[in-house]
């Protein structure tokens, strides 16, 4: 194996980093493969666009809480 002389950090990265280049090359034969068949992808595009606009106005809203939270705790005084 490539990563058997390798720290034990240093193949925890690469085992991570070839882990998500390998989904990027999935995901990116997976669009090829529905381009050549005649699928049209503005539709995907369009609809993953509109997710991760959801999703980050949800992570906003959670991250704003967590925060709040942290800091309600950290300023309010202990009994």
């Amino acid at each position: 194996m490539v990563t058997a002389k390798l720290p034990e950090e240093d193949k925890n990265k690469f085992i991570s980093v070839f882990g998500f280049l390998r989904y990027l090359f999935y995901i990116f034969v997976v669009l090829v493969i529905l381009h050549t068949s005649g699928v049209n992808l503005t539709v995907l595009l369009t609809a993953s666009a509109a997710l991760f606009v959801g999703l980050g106005f949800a992570l906003q809203y959670l991250f704003q809480d967590i925060i709040s939270g942290f800091l309600l705790l950290w300023i309010s005084p202990c009994a």
